[in-house]
């Protein structure tokens, strides 16, 4: 191998090693946050579902009509 083309590759190993500490890194980021995230929008339904009223009993307009 030319003297180029393995400094090239080392610079790509070198390169994908540094993607890959990024990807880690977002990933020990990204799941806590997506985990948050699943947690709340599950709670903010079942505060909808419990909200929730009955269509067919309720009217729209106002008592005095």
């Amino acid at each position: 191998m030319q003297p180029l083309q393995a400094e090239r590759r080392q610079e790509l190993i070198a390169q994908y090693h540094r993607e890959a500490q990024q990807y880690r890194l977002a990933a020990a980021v990204t799941v806590p946050f997506r985990t948050r995230l699943a947690q709340t929008l599950r709670s903010l339904a079942s505060r909808l579902e419990s909200a929730r009223v009955d269509v067919k009993s309720t009217s729209a307009l106002p008592s005095s009509f």
